[in-house]
């Protein structure tokens, strides 16, 4: 089965990989990124996930009981 190597975090300027065999390779950390914020969103509003979670629930209990 063919390895899986390492990932590790290097400098920029820094050797991407470890050789022949060494089992590393390198993920340049260039600091080329700004977070500004995070936003967050439900998938369905409360009221809508409540009775279609219950009707699945339902469902297959019904159909179980065939």
């Amino acid at each position: 089965a063919p390895a899986v190597p390492e990932l590790r975090r290097v400098a920029a300027g820094r050797d991407m990989a470890g050789g022949s065999g060494s089992g590393w390779l390198g993920l340049r950390r260039n600091q080329d990124h700004v977070v500004t914020g995070v936003s967050a969103l439900p998938l369905l509003p409360p009221w809508l996930a409540l009775p279609l979670v219950l009707g699945i629930a339902v469902l297959a209990w019904r159909r179980e009981g065939r």
